[in-house]
């Protein structure tokens, strides 16, 4: 929760380095940053070692920014420089995602986790944004994570909101309704064991 709070902070002082016609390519310039140190665990942990001087560490940075070809070199610099500088690139991943949530809210969109339980194809998680857009009724920007305990389906999570459409809760209601419309005294004892676990 600490870390969290601190990277929203950094975040935030990162905000006030853009002006309002930069937050668009800002934004998809930190997703594609998030991406990439998802996708590449051991840059985080690199940029967090205390035996890798902060000269190193400014130049892998921009080795990685001109690497995704983003436009904000000096932007990303100086902002990395910071977490540099207060040893806090554990914090890298956090601090993205904060950023990427504060543009996202900026541009007047909403930010979603959306959960499958496989990799799906680019044009059924567009389809998939697209209900979920027309359900919220606002533009969203998701960020898509894998959770194999779903089953199947997906949960699109907001900041004040969850849209729940996985297997896993259907059938969980299902063998709820089930349960309720047996008689009291007719309950089998495998329904019940089923009924309490979690």
């Amino acid at each position: 929760m600490k870390d969290t709070i601190l990277a929203r902070r950094y975040a935030l002082a990162a905000l006030q380095c853009l002006n309002k016609a930069e937050y668009q390519k800002a934004s998809e310039q930190t997703f594609a940053l998030r991406k990439h140190f998802k996708a590449n665990p051991e840059h985080v942990k690199y940029l967090s070692a205390s035996v890798i001087n902060k000269q190193h560490k400014q130049e892998f940075i921009a080795a990685i920014v001109t690497e995704l070809k983003l436009e904000y070199l000096d932007f990303w610099q100086r902002t990395f420089a910071v977490l540099i500088a207060k040893h806090r690139c554990n914090l890298i991943e956090t601090f993205l995602k904060a950023l990427d949530i504060l543009l996202i809210e900026a541009l007047d969109q909403r930010h979603i986790d959306l959960i499958l339980a496989h990799e799906q194809p680019k044009e059924l998680v567009d389809m998939i944004d697209s209900e979920v857009e027309r359900i919220l009724g606002s533009k969203t920007i998701s960020d898509v994570t894998i959770d194999k305990g779903i089953i199947g389906g997906f949960i699109a999570i907001t900041k004040n909101q969850i849209i729940d459409a996985s297997v896993r809760t259907q059938l969980r209601n299902f063998s709820l309704k089930k349960v309720s419309s047996l008689p009291r005294s007719g309950i089998p004892p495998a329904v019940t064991a089923v009924t309490t676990q979690k």
